[in-house]
């Protein structure tokens, strides 16, 4: 793909093509998941825009102390989201893969300060591929 030219870098603010790993293509899918429950034709992009990545803050995140935290797996839609994403992109074969996802999640999104970020910032957020749109 990235010889056809359907990859570039310059698509992406904060990952070069070559840096793109399983994990920051799990978060971006869940998130676009999140969003997008019924609609699959636009959980099929690679990346998010930073407007959706907000929107998946402001669902799911605590704000604690000036920093964003994911919620916890109590949360019972943040939890039966996980659920549904395991079984439907058939990771329920794997065990332990609910726990693992939240903690990519966890680790990835967690104690930022996101409302302070010009969107120039999220050039250094790790986690889910970010769109340059």
């Amino acid at each position: 793909m990235r010889i056809d030219g359907k990859l570039q870098d310059d698509f992406y603010l904060n990952y070069d093509i070559a840096d793109i790993d399983f994990e920051s293509i799990l978060i971006s899918s869940f998130i676009r998941f999140s969003l997008y429950p019924d609609d699959i034709s636009k959980r099929k992009k690679l990346g998010l825009t930073v407007s959706e990545f907000k929107t998946f803050i402001e669902t799911f995140f605590v704000k604690t102390s000036g920093e964003y935290n994911l919620k916890g797996l109590d949360d019972l839609e943040l939890n039966l989201l996980i659920k549904n994403f395991v079984n439907e992109y058939g990771f329920s074969e794997v065990e332990g893969f609910s726990d693992y996802l939240y903690g990519v999640l966890y680790e990835n999104t967690s104690g930022y300060e996101y409302e302070s970020l010009s969107f120039d910032d999220f050039k250094h957020v790790g986690g889910p591929i970010l769109l340059k749109v």
